[in-house]
């Protein structure tokens, strides 16, 4: 036999078996995925409240024990009631999740997932980091780490790698909080995808809340027939407070507003009625607002023949009253990094976590636009706000500073009246 041909044969083995080591792999972690719940998961719920929900093997009695004290000390150790959601998981896994309240500015807890034994003993199966729900901003405080990004879309017999890095960038920032842009799965009805979502996000999420809302995948809505399913699905792992696809909190003294992109916001409707009540709540709010959707008003996907009806309305009636506060939104859908400036609001676009879109319809009032897998971090202390998109490898893709204006009380309601004023 010659001699490149025997190299040719050499590289070929070489080759499968590369691919068939790769393909076991692929299949050890698919298994993994379907049979091992992930780590468990935390929302926030309420003011000095969150939800701690967490998976097990459907038949197996859990409880969450919380302790609390100075991160040495722990004491007072409570069993909570659980909420179990069986049907939603097909029987295989079991959601349950609490809601624990009371928690004091300042005080570090701990948390702990303990399996129930007949004989009343307790069995470790996670044992959570310390959480530390802080006293509102101030000048001595260390600022507060938001990490936001949406779009990972994790398929379900795709191991998602990429975002997996991703969230490796996340975590070496140890963020306070987790604003997540929509978008958690390729098709919301699929429970697979979920799974692979709350594992991409446990290291973080597991102590710091998620802040999330639906997206266009999650809704699967080009097929209505499934989007009520996809829906139902999103509710049952992201339960937040009202209408849980629009909803405000406030935490560490900054103003979280979720809007829909897929619900109404014209005047009159539960939305609109929704952001106008929370703008009566912003007369409290010591410093900053950050509101978020799937979609920004304002991204590279936005033309004259494709703004959908929510989008128009958003830049009509909503806008023009975020325009009057000391704000920011942030959106994904684009699967890229956009920076928009509009009567002086930053506009920011953080969805490229999975793929790219290049969408190019436009452009005004664009500023930066980068097809980088990335994800951004802002930092808020009483007077600025310093937003960064990092790249995978933690490079600065973009940074910029916000500075707090001063505006009296009542501000938003002379600027921008209500229609029909």
């Amino acid at each position: 036999m010659q001699p490149w041909l025997l190299i040719l044969l050499g590289i070929l083995k070489v080759i499968v078996g590369l691919v068939g080591g790769l393909f076991v792999i692929v299949l050890i972690l698919l298994a993994w995925n379907a049979r091992v719940p992930p780590a468990p998961y935390i929302t926030l719920a309420g003011k000095n409240a969150i939800r701690v929900s967490w998976f097990v093997r459907t038949g197996v009695k859990s409880a969450l024990v919380l302790k609390e004290g100075d991160g040495t000390r722990e004491h007072q150790s409570i069993i909570h009631p659980t909420k179990e959601i069986p049907s939603i998981l097909g029987g295989r896994f079991t959601l349950c999740s609490t809601v624990i309240t009371g928690l004091e500015p300042g005080v570090k807890y701990r948390y702990m997932i303990v399996k129930l034994k007949e004989n009343d003993t307790r069995v470790p199966l996670f044992n959570g980091k310390h959480l530390w729900f802080a006293s509102p901003l101030k000048q001595d405080r260390k600022p507060v780490k938001i990490a936001i990004f949406g779009d990972m879309q994790p398929r379900r017999f795709i191991p998602p790698v990429l975002q997996w890095l991703v969230m490796r960038q996340v975590k070496q920032a140890e963020p306070d909080v987790v604003v997540y842009l929509g978008d958690a799965t390729m098709n919301g009805t699929f429970l697979l995808e979920w799974l692979w979502f709350f594992r991409l996000l446990a290291p973080v999420t597991s102590h710091a809340p998620l802040l999330s809302v639906a997206g266009n995948h999650d809704r699967k809505q080009r097929n209505p027939a499934r989007s009520e399913l996809g829906l139902d699905m999103y509710r049952a792992f992201l339960d937040y407070p009202g209408s849980t696809l629009f909803y405000g909190m406030i935490f560490r003294g900054i103003h979280f507003i979720a809007l829909d992109f897929a619900s109404s916001i014209a005047p009159g409707s539960e939305q609109y009625e929704f952001f106008m009540g929370e703008l009566e709540r912003e007369r409290s709010n010591p410093s900053w607002t950050i509101l978020f959707s799937h979609s920004t008003p304002f991204n590279t996907a936005v033309n004259v023949d494709r703004k959908p009806a929510t989008i128009l309305n958003m830049r009509e009636h909503v806008v023009p009253h975020v325009e009057k506060l000391n704000a920011i939104w942030v959106g994904g859908h684009e699967h890229s990094y956009q920076r928009y400036t509009v009567n002086g609001i930053k506009y920011i676009t953080s969805g490229a976590t999975s793929s790219f879109h290049d969408h190019d319809y436009d452009k005004e009032h664009l500023e930066k636009w980068i097809l980088k897998y990335h994800y951004t971090l802002a930092e808020v202390d009483v007077e600025t706000m310093q937003v960064r998109a990092i790249s995978l490898r933690g490079n600065i893709l973009d940074k910029f500073t916000i500075s707090r204006q001063r505006i009296s009380p009542g501000a938003t309601d002379r600027a921008c009246p209500s229609p029909g004023i």
